[in-house]
């Protein structure tokens, strides 16, 4: 196949493969966001549907408590269910009906809701619709008893306190039906039940929460919990709505079904003081409409990019091919001498010059076989070099080696002698400069850490004598910790230089080892020594702050304490900040090392 005929498809392959991908990825997007926006909304219908329902009934519990607590009213309730239907002729009776009646009337929220009934257990009642009741109930008739002994709250020892109730006939008014729900609480007096009071508010204002005419394209539903006293735990369902939400948990979003299969994405919001729980639902067939069409409407987008793209492609593929055709030949006839021998000339350019991205690619493809001469000759140097580097490096090998031997000379000769102390720094000198000289390992453990200051430690004393004293308090669960090596050293040598300033004076050093509440192991070089002075002190902390901000370089002045920096410099940067330094003054001078627990 012609190289044309090659790019043509290769265009056309690429084009779409990368317009299916768009369209694909785009598509998925566009879903999770709808999918997304979608549970977002129905969260957020259900939770405000939630919020006015949950103020309508704290309206009505709002009223029922304020009567219950009103002294008045409840002090006249028990005067009437003490005199019964006997005593209604007496005076104490009427007095008290006139007191009950003035205290309902006067319930500033009377007006919101479609009446406030109070009952006593023996048949009275007395209602804020009493104009509309008197034709149909009367306190202490038969019917009266009758409908008083079906209501849910007959029964005393169902609840003792505030109680929702599903909608419902309103059943104290026969001549006007109205279907209400409804709050009730009992009313207390010398420690018993003697009645209830009762708020009732029309079931059509649940059509106002649950169903309005912006929110048509969702379904909405409310449901009381049953706690087996409940005669319809329906707050509001519509007629033909079947859904099974028991499926549903609280507060959550999933799917359900209905009687006839379909499936429905439901939104649920819970408010467990009132054992009410709504669900918000949408079909996931109508949701999923949406979604094909906005599939079908990208889909064509891309096929329609794709033959634009094509048919612009088109005119311009036969002019490339002449020069690719030309660089293609130069490329295929650079050998490996030519390509590889640094003293042959760059060859003469193939492509035409109005090719303007063939001649950059034709330059390019020069440029690169000039580096690869170049690299070729560096790569020579490199060879040369690293062979000199192995030279040096058997070299410093014998250096060390000469040491040790002189060491054992030295200590040989000491032995002749009987010069047990000479005996003793010479192997103290050989130990640490085996410590200091192994390569095969960057890490030590702080026991090794240790005995190599001991070893450097008394080397120190058989300058300085009894002017210098140490103490290494670490208890053993602390000495398998991992350091880098040479970590201890540099604290010590810095203590030993700077605390000798006073020549008079012994000096003591303290290394010790703790664990703070974060869980960090602290270790502690403390001297009883001159301490750092305030400029040192400035300088040092200066120069770790510089090394925790990840600035490397060499400090510029240290005020004669560049050991502890570069120290630090090494800790901080082998373990990525785990390993912190601080210094300061107490007795003398104070650095710790703060190793982070992980």
């Amino acid at each position: 196949m012609k190289i044309k005929s090659k790019m043509i498809l290769l265009f056309v392959l690429m084009a779409l493969v990368m317009v299916t991908v768009y369209t694909f990825i785009s598509v998925r997007s566009q879903r999770i966001t709808m999918e997304s926006n979608s549970m977002a909304a129905m969260n957020t219908i259900a939770h405000t549907m939630l919020m006015q329902m949950e103020h309508d009934v704290a309206m009505m519990e709002t009223t029922i408590t304020r009567l219950s607590q009103n002294t008045r009213l409840v002090e006249a309730l028990g005067t009437i269910y003490e005199l019964g239907e006997s005593g209604e002729t007496t005076t104490a009776y009427r007095l008290a009906q006139n007191t009950l009646s003035s205290e309902l009337y006067q319930e500033p929220l009377s007006s919101y809701f479609y009446a406030i009934n109070l009952f006593t257990l023996d048949g009275y009642l007395l209602s804020n619709q009493f104009e509309q009741l008197h034709e149909t109930v009367t306190s202490y008739d038969d019917e009266m008893k009758w409908l008083l002994n079906e209501l849910p709250f007959a029964d005393q020892s169902r609840f003792n306190s505030f109680y929702l109730f599903a909608p419902h006939m309103y059943p104290w008014n026969i001549l006007y039906p109205v279907n209400v729900y409804s709050a009730c609480m009992p009313v207390f007096s010398k420690g018993h039940v003697i009645g209830y009071i009762e708020v009732n508010a029309r079931e059509e204002t649940l059509a106002q929460i649950f169903a309005p005419e912006e929110l048509r394209a969702y379904r909405a539903a409310a449901i009381l919990k049953d706690d087996g006293h409940r005669l319809n735990t329906n707050m509001y369902r519509q007629k033909d709505d079947t859904l099974h939400y028991g499926a549903i948990a609280s507060d959550t979003f999933g799917t359900c079904t209905d009687d006839s299969g379909k499936r429905y994405y439901t939104a649920s919001a819970s408010s467990p003081s009132l054992g009410l729980t709504i669900y918000v639902s949408q079909e996931v067939g109508e949701f999923y409409r949406g979604i094909t069409t906005m599939t079908a409407n990208q889909i064509l987008s891309g096929l329609a990019v794709l033959i634009v793209t094509v048919l612009i492609f088109l005119p311009f593929a036969s002019s490339i091919t002449v020069s690719i055709t030309a660089l293609k030949g130069k490329m295929s006839s650079a050998d490996e001498k030519h390509i590889l021998d640094y003293s042959l000339q760059t060859p003469h350019k193939v492509t035409r010059q109005t090719d303007r991205e063939m001649r950059e690619l034709e330059n390019v493809y020069d440029d690169l076989i000039e580096r690869l001469r170049q690299g070729a000759h560096r790569e020579m140097l490199l060879t040369e070099s690293s062979l000199q580097n192995q030279l040096n490096a058997l070299q410093a090998q014998i250096n060390p080696h000469f040491i040790y031997n002189t060491l054992n000379i030295i200590s040989a000769k000491s032995m002749e002698s009987g010069n047990e102390e000479v005996i003793d720094i010479c192997d103290r000198f050989a130990q640490m400069l085996r410590y200091s000289t192994d390569l095969r390992s960057k890490t030590a453990t702080l026991d090794e850490e240790i005995t190599h200051v001991e070893n450097y430690l008394l080397l120190c004393k058989a300058r300085y004598e009894d002017k210098l004293r140490y103490y290494i308090r670490v208890p053993n669960e602390y000495r398998g910790l991992v350091l880098p090596r040479i970590s201890l050293q540099p604290l010590f040598e810095n203590a030993i230089s700077h605390g000798f300033r006073e020549a008079e004076k012994g000096l003591v050093i303290d290394l010790g080892a703790e664990t703070d509440r974060n869980g960090d192991v602290i270790l502690t070089v403390k001297d009883n020594g001159a301490g750092f002075s305030e400029e040192a002190l400035k300088l040092v902390r200066a120069e770790f702050e510089r090394i925790e901000s990840s600035d490397f370089a060499e400090p510029p002045n240290t005020g004669g304490h560049i050991g502890l920096v570069n120290t630090y410099r090494r800790l901080y940067y082998y373990s990525r900040g785990r390993i912190r330094m601080r210094i300061s003054n107490g007795a003398g001078a104070l650095v710790e090392l703060i190793i982070r627990h992980e």
